[in-house]
């Protein structure tokens, strides 16, 4: 087990709790234990502690206690898919559409602009970081980009025909250096992340990108009583389903995470010519975080 006392995105110690075990939760955390995982969360969930702390200083939500990743990985194992899914679309979950291709474009654009054109000589190089099966890394290549997908499964990655590399280990990636660092829907997922972006620096150049996405937790937030139905309402999960998420990202945490880490987000006037949208919820998050995104395009510096 992983003890979180302090924040993981800005490491202050000025935390609460704001949902725990109750008769009500546990009979809920059951239910969804059932459903989701064949029962695999029941024993897991007796032994450690369910509360879920927020930061006051930077809004940042995760679990007190999280399992390492062995248990991570036997309860990712034990998943049968959510809802109604058919067949086909969690087949097609798996595949590259063209509005990832089209995003990937827009990040190489940007990766073009920063990079040092001797360092871009023979191409961009991008990490896909926890790529799953691989649709963001097909994405890539279909963009022009020299990809490498790190997925500790590596039998969850379906290559498509496309010409990139699968690693299973940071190791493997040791003196190398990238000029695009993907993280799509992944730091939720880790029990560190700052300690997970520390080791990726030395894989920057100075003029390496920086690409995070992230759920925002705020959107959930603005319902009044979003721990009310919490970890799961009989239909469908909560965002902090016991252990869906291990942490729920804010606009401001997931900001004060990548600069706590070592990296800082670029000029809107970088991004906008590729990202507007993206530019206009920056300045709308500042109003309300749920109008925000938790969304980063960052560089190396304080």
């Amino acid at each position: 087990m992983i003890r979180l006392d302090t924040c993981p995105a800005c490491e202050s110690a000025e935390t609460r709790t704001v949902a725990g075990p109750s008769a009500e939760v546990w009979r809920r955390l059951l239910a969804f234990s059932e459903r989701r995982y064949n029962g695999f969360l029941n024993v897991l969930a007796e032994s450690m502690d369910l509360r879920v702390l927020t930061c006051d200083r930077c809004t940042h939500c995760w679990y007190a206690e999280i399992p390492d990743s062995e248990m991570l990985s036997g309860m990712y194992a034990a998943a049968v898919p959510f809802g109604n899914a058919t067949q086909a679309a969690v087949e097609s979950y798996g595949r590259a559409t063209p509005s990832m291709v089209d995003r990937m474009a827009r990040i190489r654009a940007i990766a073009a602009r920063l990079a040092v054109p001797a360092e871009a000589g023979g191409g961009l190089a991008l990490l896909d970081y926890g790529s799953g099966t691989g649709r963001w890394a097909t994405a890539a290549v279909r963009a022009g980009f020299t990809a490498t997908a790190l997925e500790p499964h590596a039998h969850r990655v379906e290559q498509q025909d496309e010409d990139f590399e699968v690693v299973t280990d940071e190791g493997a990636l040791l003196g190398r250096q990238f000029d695009v660092l993907h993280l799509e829907q992944v730091l939720e997922h880790v029990p560190e992340p700052q300690l997970l972006l520390r080791r990726l620096r030395p894989l920057c150049r100075a003029t390496t990108l920086l690409v995070v996405r992230v759920p925002n937790l705020a959107k959930e937030a603005m319902r009044s009583n979003v721990w009310g139905d919490w970890p799961y309402d009989g239909v469908r999960p909560h965002i902090m389903a016991p252990f869906e998420h291990l942490h729920g990202f804010t606009p401001r945490s997931l900001q004060a995470l990548i600069r706590a880490a070592g990296f800082r987000p670029l000029r809107a006037t970088t991004v906008s010519p590729y990202f507007p949208r993206h530019v206009l919820h920056r300045f709308a998050g500042r109003l309300h975080p749920a109008l925000g995104q938790t969304e980063v395009f960052g560089i190396l510096g304080a």
